[in-house]
């Protein structure tokens, strides 16, 4: 067999596992962020968002809710994009809406870790969930992580 085709058999072999990775992401992830953002788009009062998340809202009010909104979504970083549009679009500030936009990626790392109290692999799982959640809040949940 030559090289070249040993070559365009692996690229060909990449390229569709791409492209069945994007498809199943798009169908499980995008639409239902789409979906959602739309139905918080619909059925959150604008007020109740200014209130909560505003540009005049005091930020040690507007930044804990930002946080405690963003930890009921366990979502991966390319889902929250919509969401964050949406409750930005709705008139929450850039300061909170960033701070949805952040924390969520890293309350998912958090939420898949199960925890019990003496086992010792569950703590260091832990600690591995914690690292990991605050890469995501201090680089920014789109960097890439080789481990």
């Amino acid at each position: 067999m030559d090289w070249l085709d040993y070559l365009l058999k692996l690229l060909h072999g990449g390229l569709g596992n791409l492209a069945a990775y994007l498809a199943s992401h798009v169908l499980l992830c995008l639409i239902p962020a789409f979906y959602i953002a739309g139905a918080m788009t619909a059925l959150i009062p604008r007020d109740s968002i200014t209130r909560l998340l505003g540009r005049n809202t005091p930020k040690h009010k507007s930044y804990p809710a930002a946080v405690l909104a963003s930890s009921l979504l366990a979502v991966c970083s390319c889902t929250i994009v919509p969401l964050f549009a949406g409750i930005y679009k709705k008139g929450a500030g850039i300061g909170p809406a960033i701070t949805f936009l952040f924390f969520a990626p890293a309350a998912k790392r958090l939420s898949e870790m199960p925890i019990s109290g003496r086992n010792p692999i569950s703590k260091r799982r832990l600690r591995f969930a914690w690292r990991h959640a605050c890469d995501d809040l201090l680089d920014g949940p789109y960097t890439y992580h080789a481990f």
